[in-house]
């Protein structure tokens, strides 16, 4: 019943009872255009991503995982969400609003 976009091998076989209601990794809770990609799904899809794409240094990634506002150069002119990446790899899903990469990724991901 939800529309949330998942994503799994598609050799996975379910058996047993009671069948779980969700198997593979979520993609987004909303179907497009509405939805947003999770930072789980980027962290582990979007490596090779070239659209939308924000490469941070250490200072400003360390301030993106903690949620703070991050001043860029916009690839385009929409508020879009985005992949967020350092170098080495993707950190998660960012938002950008102007001139500001607004941090998307969970609360709990924080650092300190």
């Amino acid at each position: 019943g939800s529309p949330a976009i998942w994503v799994t091998a598609k050799d996975v076989y379910l058996v047993g009872t009671p069948l779980p209601e969700t198997v593979g990794l979520l993609v987004m809770r909303k179907s497009p255009p509405k939805g947003k990609p999770t930072s789980v799904f980027l962290q582990r899809f979007a490596a090779g991503a070239t659209k939308n794409v924000y490469t941070l240094g250490p200072e400003d990634a360390e301030r993106f995982l903690r949620r703070e506002p991050v001043t860029i150069v916009p690839v385009d002119d929409q508020r879009s969400y985005c992949v967020v990446r350092t170098q080495a790899f993707v950190l998660g899903c960012g938002r950008v609003e102007g001139t500001t990469l607004v941090s998307e990724v969970p609360r709990s991901w924080m650092s300190s």
